[in-house]
């Protein structure tokens, strides 16, 4: 994971994190991934979901031999039955969340839509992704560089209400450049609404 994005995560996403939550993280990338080691670190212990359509295999060896990761209560590894379709009930999780996943969905439309369909009402979907960072040709598809307006219009047609949106550097130092420009993030965090609630944002 990129520092910055890792920083993002720390800053916007880890707050909202309780002890004892079901937390399914999207696209780890391994086990245990960098963001679940910022939940340990806080000294917090989740209920740890994760899936990855592309590295399904190496989750499953890596959850079978590793120890408990510190800040789990239970671990676990789903599988996904379609690119936007994840092996789980409705309303199953507190919180949903992906770091430098979402510029590698094709159609992030129907990604947000499977996503709202498994949080629970109330509960929280977070997103962190490159805003302007160059293309990854080694990552297969590398399609979306999004700006906070997207993110809400994203969230709108999921029936996600925004909570918040920022796209900024935490990692000057080591932030590299496009077109002489610092790279940015954006972090933007939804919640599925309760019966009757508003838009926060």
């Amino acid at each position: 994971m990129h520092p910055n994005s890792l920083a993002m995560f720390r800053k916007h996403v880890l707050p909202l994190l309780c002890d004892g939550m079901d937390v399914l993280e999207i696209g780890p990338g391994g086990y245990p991934a960098a963001c679940l080691e910022a939940v340990g670190a806080a000294g917090l212990r989740i209920n740890y979901f994760c899936c990855d359509a592309h590295r399904q295999r190496r989750l499953e060896r890596a959850l079978r031999s590793a120890p408990l990761a510190a800040g789990c209560l239970a671990a676990a590894l789903l599988r996904m039955t379609g690119p936007y379709r994840v092996a789980m009930d409705d309303a199953r999780f507190d919180a949903v969340f992906s770091a430098n996943v979402l510029q590698h969905v094709q159609r992030p439309w129907l990604w947000y839509g499977e996503l709202a369909r498994i949080v629970r009402p109330g509960g929280f979907v977070a997103t962190v992704a490159p805003a302007t960072w160059r293309q990854d040709r080694c990552a297969g598809f590398d399609g979306w560089r999004l700006l906070p307006d997207a993110y809400r219009e994203l969230h709108a047609a999921a029936g996600l209400e925004t909570v918040s949106l920022a796209m900024e550097c935490l990692d000057e130092a080591g932030a590299r450049t496009l077109g002489g420009g610092l790279m940015l993030d954006c972090a933007a965090v939804a919640r599925r609404p309760l019966a009757g609630a508003g838009a926060v944002l």
